[in-house]
């Protein structure tokens, strides 16, 4: 291996571990909240933090497509999407959005 690699490699591994603590520090997002009767249905701050970090793990993954942690962050991400109604579109921010560069 070369110094760039293990440097790629190293800084690869840093990121997921951090990623791994922060969403173990993070509640679990429970969804709509059927006891609320305003819109949003649920908690807007802890929607967009599980978004930004499923997003996350997406783009740190996408380089191996075959990857299953890719594949669980993106139906994660995915069902987290499918929780939003037409009115409530403008939590997706457009900083989450997966560009894949083609090199």
């Amino acid at each position: 291996m070369t110094q760039r690699e293990v440097t790629s490699w190293a800084t690869y591994i840093s990121t997921e571990n951090g990623l791994r603590r922060l969403v173990g520090l993070v509640p679990e997002f429970e969804g709509k909240q059927t006891r609320t009767h305003a819109k949003p249905y649920f908690d807007t701050d802890l929607y967009m933090v599980h978004t930004l970090m499923l997003a996350s793990s997406v783009q740190l993954h996408l380089d191996n497509c075959v990857n299953m942690k890719l594949s669980v962050a993106a139906k994660k991400l995915v069902e987290l999407v499918s929780y939003l109604d037409g009115d409530d579109y403008q939590y997706l921010d457009p900083v989450l959005a997966v560009r894949i560069n083609s090199a």
